[in-house]
């Protein structure tokens, strides 16, 4: 039997107890005897010499442990995000936005990390994230190849003084290269636009809800307010609910909006993406359930998950963050809170993943990007037009 560094076992033992004690449902996806067997086939094939190596072997495990129910148990040291927006169209990585100096970087694709072709290194990177659909697979690598340790932990990368070199290649071919380590200066980089805010277009109103964190109920329950005073002097036919890049919070927050929409007559939409996700996915869940239209692309998890993250833990030695998913969520609602009555309720047949497809499917290209394009609301235009033309007709 392979024999790990004293604190990393210590680590590993910490993280497979808390596994077993808060997991709604403990190896759901394999047995305990394989993921066993995984460990000492994962310590046989690679040394462990550091943290960096010890926390790729532990988001190697935790993919092991999720199956492709789960994305939300995870373990994760500080993150450092560079100062860049990725996002992935036709298999390629683009900058889509930047920090203050970086503007040169946008709209240029990343090339290669430390002199590696970054599609060599994909592999390496999946093999660290759990995903249900091809929609959070790509967010994921986006999140993943901006991210410092993400980088500096695979492999393949050699890198010195934790400093990585990254390649990006404009439309003229011409390369342009980015340095960054843990001393670089990072920064956020906000949402275009505010969350619970809406604008008019003649008889449709545009709601964006691209966050669900607890704190936001509030501004959900003003935006309400401010909506009905609107309507006393103005006629709304059509109310978008806008879910992109809503990766989840609290479920509760978008009731009050919820109760608002059913007792009116508007025709619902909703619009979705790769981000939507957790509680986001409730938001579209709560929309269909009132008759909505959904256009967009593949979302960001199945119907059925698990999730909520009230299993916060910081591992001993490393200090690694973990979270562990503590409910699950079958596909026709409620939630499994217990290990006790999951065992009762649910069947090998109620695990096997409900994949949605929006109504209206959107794919998007870099080229809308740069154009500035929202080719969501382009698609709502079209369907709005085709619903008057079809009145017309009648």
């Amino acid at each position: 039997m392979v024999e790990l560094n004293p604190k990393y076992q210590e680590d590993l033992n910490y993280l497979i107890n808390k596994y077993e004690e808060v997991f709604v449902a403990p190896y759901y996806s394999c047995t305990k005897k394989e993921i066993e067997n995984y460990i000492q086939d994962y310590l046989h094939m690679y040394n462990i010499q550091n943290d960096l190596d010890f926390l790729y072997f532990l988001k190697c495990l935790i993919k092991k442990l999720n199956g492709v129910l789960d994305s939300h148990t995870t373990i994760k040291k500080n993150r450092k995000f560079f100062p860049l927006l990725l996002k992935m169209y036709d298999d390629e990585l683009y900058v889509i936005r930047t920090g203050y100096g970086l503007e040169n970087l946008k709209f240029t694709k990343l090339k290669s990390i430390n002199n590696i072709p970054y599609k060599e290194l994909i592999n390496e990177v999946e093999a660290t994230i759990t995903y249900s659909t091809n929609g959070w697979k790509k967010a994921m690598l986006e999140r993943e190849f901006d991210e410092l340790y993400s980088i500096l932990y695979l492999p393949s990368i050699k890198a010195k003084d934790n400093r990585l070199k990254l390649i990006f290649e404009n439309n003229n071919k011409e390369e342009i290269s980015f340095e960054f380590d843990e001393n670089s200066k990072t920064e956020d980089i906000n949402l275009e636009k505010e969350n619970c805010s809406f604008e008019v277009n003649g008889d449709t109103l545009h709601y964006i809800y691209n966050s669900c964190v607890i704190s936001e109920k509030e501004k959900v329950i003003k935006s309400i307010e401010k909506i009905e005073k609107f309507e006393k002097k103005n006629i709304i036919k059509n109310f978008i609910l806008d879910l992109r890049r809503n990766t989840g919070g609290s479920s509760l927050v978008v009731k009050p909006l919820i109760q608002f929409l059913s007792n009116k007559k508007y025709q619902l939409y909703v619009f979705v993406d790769r981000y939507t996700f957790s509680s986001g996915i409730m938001a579209l869940e709560d929309m269909l359930n009132l008759g909505a239209i959904s256009i967009g692309e593949d979302i960001g998890s199945t119907l059925n998950s698990f999730g909520n993250l009230d299993g916060l833990f910081e591992l001993p030695n490393t200090k690694f963050s973990l979270r562990i998913a503590t409910k699950y969520f079958p596909k026709y609602g409620g939630a499994i809170t217990s290990q006790d009555d999951y065992k009762k309720q649910i069947t090998r047949e109620e695990l096997e993943p409900f994949v949605y497809t929006p109504d209206v499917v959107v794919t998007e290209r870099i080229q809308d990007c740069i154009e500035e394009r929202d080719i969501y609301m382009e698609k709502f235009m079209e369907i709005k037009d085709k619903q008057k033309e079809n009145i017309r007709n009648k």
